[in-house]
């Protein structure tokens, strides 16, 4: 039976036969068995899209009931642990799954995320239908939220976490920064400043290469086991690292903005000695990396050409006496490796040669 609510009901009529009267005026009594549809005349005023307001339980029998959303159990195994799926956010819960595989939560800005619903038993009140679920999980087909059948736009704005079974989240990195183990140490990453990162399936487990916003790339393992990732609106979720296949991250916009007057920073100062007051975006490109970015930002800010071209020259000379004194320790530390045969010693002088090439890396 379909309601003109969007409810549709299963069942038998316990109260056959079906008596018709005819435009005729005559009276028809029918067996159910005998009839194949009916169906009342709906008013012209019935809108073309029914307003749902509740969750909806669909079974797989075709049936499509209203339930509470308070009486709903959202508990979810994850391969993360038992999390508690918002009713905000969530398009819904796909429990007929391809060869029976494990259930699909979607949310409404495009995350999916596999598992299982807990509650092995639906004991649900059917307000609108003064009636009552009580049923095995087994004849569920879905569990939808209002909105949750319309098309979900993806919000461009977000980070995703792809991971290998196909999922994706969409949300923000829920870590404060990512900690990884090179040959030189460990390097910590602010998470403002991921860019993207690439798990290396073929080698050690936790083995990433994360590139920066500032266009630099650290290669090597992750200190931990999981990164946590909070899917929009705020489910947190500890992901393993060898569940995730890459993690991409958009520059936040406010990183990149350009005040369109502001005076000169002093961010580099110029070879006068001259201070000025600084500007957010050209401290917010350095702070990053950017230097070519804070430089450009500074020049279009400073008081005149010369003064721009005088601070552009400044941070070039900065850079490449720094450059110049990196490589000729470098040259040193080879040139002592080569005349040890002190195994700790060397090993020492090698660790030694790492970090100075991982800082002439970053300063390129």
């Amino acid at each position: 039976v379909a309601l003109t609510d969007g409810q549709v009901v299963a069942g038998e009529f316990v109260n056959g036969p079906l008596r018709f009267r005819l435009t005729t005026g005559d009276v028809m009594s029918l067996s159910p068995a005998d009839v194949r549809t009916a169906a009342f005349r709906l008013d012209d005023a019935r809108p073309e899209k029914i307003d749902i307001r509740s969750p909806i339980l669909e079974l797989r029998d075709g049936q499509r009931l209203f339930v509470r959303p308070g009486e709903l159990d959202l508990s979810f195994r994850t391969e993360y642990g038992v999390v508690k799926l918002p009713t905000e956010g969530l398009a819904g819960v796909m429990l007929d799954t391809p060869d029976g595989g494990l259930h699909n939560a979607v949310f409404t800005n495009g995350s999916t995320l596999s598992g299982l619903l807990e509650a092995e038993k639906l004991d649900l009140a059917l307000p609108s239908l003064s009636a009552k679920l009580s049923a095995p999980r087994e004849i569920l087909r879905a569990i939808l939220l209002p909105g949750g059948e319309e098309d979900l736009p993806r919000d461009e704005g977000l980070s995703e976490m792809a991971l290998r079974n196909d999922n994706q989240l969409l949300g923000q990195l829920a870590d404060a920064a990512l900690t990884v183990r090179t040959g030189a140490g460990e390097v910590t990453i602010a998470a403002g400043e991921v860019a993207e990162v690439e798990f290396v399936e073929e080698t050690a487990l936790g083995r990433v290469n994360v590139k920066q916003h500032n266009g630099s790339t650290v290669s090597g393992t992750l200190s931990g086991t999981a990164v946590r990732f909070r899917i929009v609106p705020g489910l947190e979720l500890p992901v393993f690292v060898g569940h995730i296949r890459s993690l991409t991250c958009p520059q936040a916009k406010e990183a990149t903005s350009q005040p369109e007057t502001a005076p000169a920073t002093d961010a580099a100062p110029p070879a006068s000695g001259a201070t000025k007051g600084p500007v957010p975006a050209a401290v917010e490109a350095r702070r990053l990396g950017k230097l070519e970015a804070a430089t450009e930002i500074e020049a279009k800010n400073a008081a005149d050409e010369k003064a721009a071209e005088a601070l552009k020259a400044e941070l070039t000379a900065e850079r490449l006496s720094k450059l110049k004194d990196l490589l000729a320790q470098k040259a040193a530390v080879e040139k002592e490796l080569a005349a040890t045969t002190d195994k700790k010693a060397q090993d020492e002088l090698r660790k030694k040669l790492a970090e100075i090439a991982a800082q002439i890396a970053n300063l390129k």
